[in-house]
């Protein structure tokens, strides 16, 4: 039996954050990740109002999960020993990081796109 996908690991992990922050009081925890996302969307932001396009930001975090994810899968199959008893916990929180920056991106390009709405409708009103 395969051990189960980092992915899906950082994915479980990632709603921690929430669920931390409700029942058990930790706020640094949730600010963490709120820290985590702001600067990814912070990034899509500059980037799509720099450039008008910030197709790689969300690409690199997709391309440095997939990484992770084949280094991990290495690690597995006894391929690469970087990763030795508890130290795996670093990686999955860094696979967590990059999820919030991820949704940091979304979030951005949401509001770039309601924003560039917004002015077209109203114009010079703004």
């Amino acid at each position: 039996m395969g051990d189960s996908l980092m992915i899906l690991v950082c994915l479980v992990f990632f709603f921690y954050p929430l669920t931390a922050a409700v029942s058990l009081g930790d706020l640094w925890v949730l600010g963490l990740a709120a820290g985590f996302t702001l600067t990814g969307a912070l990034a899509e932001l500059f980037v799509l109002v720099r450039w008008k396009k910030g197709r790689w930001v969300p690409a690199l975090c997709i391309g440095t999960l997939l990484v992770m994810e084949a280094l991990y899968q290495l690690e597995q199959f006894h391929i690469t020993h970087m990763i030795t008893g508890h130290d795996i916990w670093s990686v999955v929180f860094f696979g967590v990081a990059v999820l919030n920056v991820l949704l940091g991106t979304g979030l951005g390009r949401m509001a770039y796109w309601g924003w560039t709405k917004l002015r077209s409708t109203w114009g010079t009103y703004l």
